[in-house]
């Protein structure tokens, strides 16, 4: 069985374009049973997503002579609040991003290592509203970082909840049709 991406499945292609001659009833039944999956699962879904004109926009002038990669406001943004959530339910938090290649994980794990030594990069005086956690409640919560590959069961039902996730803020509804 191939990997479960949300995004072959919704475009019913590579893997999953199979989905393409199904019925309606039985693509739906296909469909509710993924979201059975998603909704039974003990997990907590947490994302960010970063609208790139908006970031743009907003910091490019200010920051045009030491930019940095959007993944790494994301990247740091949800684990600071995964390690708020863990940390309001007395645990601990295991990083595992899905792989990407040896360049972007090693920019991840170096992410991972200065929030532990340095904390939140933002700016103070635009951040401190947000009450970011310090570095050494950080240290204390943050436990591992460990990558994994896009066969990884977990990998695969985070994938699942990303879009939904992050489509959440942008429109109303999640509608899954054929095509």
């Amino acid at each position: 069985m191939a990997p479960l991406h949300s995004s072959e499945i919704r475009s019913q292609n590579e893997n999953f374009d199979f989905l393409r001659g199904w019925e309606k009833d039985k693509l739906g039944a296909f469909y509710e049973e993924l979201y059975i999956l998603m909704r039974e699962a003990p997990v907590v879904g947490i994302a960010c997503t970063v609208d790139r004109p908006g970031y743009c926009g907003r910091y490019l002038e200010q920051y045009k002579q030491n930019p940095w990669m959007l993944c790494k406001t994301a990247f740091t943004v949800v684990v600071e609040r995964a390690a708020k959530y863990a940390i309001a339910q007395g645990m601990k938090l295991r990083v595992h991003p899905e792989r990407c290649n040896k360049a972007e994980d090693a920019n991840l794990e170096g992410y991972y290592k200065a929030l532990k030594a340095e904390g939140m990069p933002f700016a103070k005086d635009n951040s401190d509203k947000y009450g970011p956690l310090t570095p050494e409640q950080l240290t204390q919560t943050l436990y591992e970082f460990k990558t994994k590959q896009k066969t990884s069961p977990m990998a695969q039902l985070a994938d699942l909840y990303l879009w939904p996730i992050c489509m959440g803020g942008i429109t109303p509804a999640i509608v899954l049709t054929s095509a």
